[in-house]
């Protein structure tokens, strides 16, 4: 089972990066680091409990915008020429969320250990999309990685959009819900009260609709 370490290093830049890595060892978490052309200045092993109560209060996680970007990025590398793995490291390397550092780093580990690109990308489905995924399939078996990566991202920024403008058509019903609400529970707390005062001290006989409004108001005040 792997472990997860933490390490502060060194790039090429002279720029002091900081991120996790797993592995089976410090050993291998060090000649992992190591092989991505970092000078590694601390490496020290992180319980899985630290991490997971890290990301739970931190509520980081990988945004669609996040997935968008990579995917562009890395079609844009890919089509220049940049082996599939160093392409990876420069993404991960350049992103600022450790979840999203480590998974990618993991991924570009998965491939230089004889997985091919889907099956590393499977191994995140808690992170990348599963049309990425497909995708990616598709492009290790025509030979256009590039392109699967760009239809990728065209796809998931137009259901990025979508999902915007169904946010932005469902605002005005829910604020008419939730203001008619505040105004019934504003009724039935401070307005009905006084006008069924009014009823019961004349006497009257109050109809079953009038009796069912009462109750009701009686139950917001006293539990709400």
């Amino acid at each position: 089972m792997r472990a997860h370490y933490c390490y502060k290093a060194v790039n090429s830049d002279g720029r002091v990066v900081r991120g996790t890595v797993a592995d089976l060892d410090r050993g291998g978490a060090r000649e992992s680091i190591l092989a991505e052309g970092l000078y590694l200045l601390r490496l020290r092993k992180r319980s899985a409990l630290l991490i997971w109560l890290g990301k739970v209060f931190t509520l980081e996680r990988v945004r669609n915008s996040d997935v968008i970007e990579f995917a562009r990025s890395i079609a844009i590398m890919l089509r220049s020429g940049v082996p599939v793995v160093q392409a990876l490291r420069d993404i991960a390397l350049s992103t600022h969320k450790s979840l999203f550092n480590e998974a990618l780093l993991d991924i570009g580990r998965d491939i230089e250990q004889g997985a091919s690109f889907s099956q590393a990308f499977s191994r995140k489905k808690n992170i990348f999309p599963d049309i990425l995924i497909r995708l990616s399939k598709i492009g290790e078996e025509t030979g256009r990685l590039d392109k699967s990566f760009e239809d990728a991202a065209a796809h998931l920024e137009k259901m990025e959009e979508l999902y915007a403008t169904m946010k932005k058509a469902l605002m005005y019903p829910i604020f008419a819900v939730v203001f008619t609400l505040g105004a019934l529970l504003f009724w039935l707390i401070f307005v009905l009260p006084n006008v069924m005062n009014l009823f019961t001290g004349m006497n009257l006989a109050l109809p079953l609709p009038t009796k069912i409004l009462l109750i009701s108001s009686n139950f917001c005040r006293e539990y709400w």
